[in-house]
């Protein structure tokens, strides 16, 4: 239980993965950006200066599975892993880097959650149409109450996202999109 968990899960998921893998088996730049909520606005000159290849938008997700809400309306639920969003508002995920990530979590026996809305936004959406493009995906971390003063995420939620993010820094040099498709 802590302050306005969003993108702070997600930043918590990137710097503890980096600790399990400190030589990922890729040429790696970790941004945390700001603005996400208002425009997207750190993550499109990120990517016009680097200009990745592949994405992973790291960042926090509604969990909205409460009583009173019909089971079409839910879009992630906490304690079933980490959302891996094949799109959103904003976003459409590269289908081939997506499967990559189910194909590791189903590997490993990682839990995770595939999510389709449409609300919400991520920074994968600047990022995958800046500079030359790049194939980008999402992986969220389940919280309740996202941008409130107080909210609530499951440990196993954040752990799975840990587990899977340091997979795919273990494993990206065998990512071969037409084999993902």
């Amino acid at each position: 239980q802590a302050k306005a968990f969003d993108d702070r899960a997600g930043l918590f998921v990137m710097l503890e993965a980096l600790k399990l893998i400190p030589e990922p088996g890729c040429d790696l730049y970790v941004v945390a950006s700001a603005q996400e909520e208002v425009g997207l606005k750190g993550a499109g000159p990120v990517a016009r200066r680097i200009n990745p290849d592949l994405v992973l938008a790291l960042e926090g997700t509604m969990a909205n599975d409460l009583p009173g809400v019909p089971s079409h309306r839910i879009f992630a639920r906490l304690g079933e892993g980490p959302e891996i969003r094949l799109c959103d508002g904003r976003f459409l995920a590269d289908r081939a880097w997506s499967n990559f990530l189910v194909h590791l979590a189903g590997e490993a026996g990682i839990p995770y959650q595939v999510v389709v809305k449409k609300v919400g936004g991520t920074n994968a959406a600047a990022l995958q149409v800046e500079g030359t493009g790049a194939r980008a995906a999402a992986l969220s971390v389940p919280v309740r109450y996202i941008h409130a003063p107080v909210s609530l995420l499951n440990k196993s939620d954040l752990e799975a996202a840990i587990a899977l993010v340091a997979r795919v820094l273990r494993e990206v040099r065998q990512f071969e999109p037409n084999s993902f498709l």
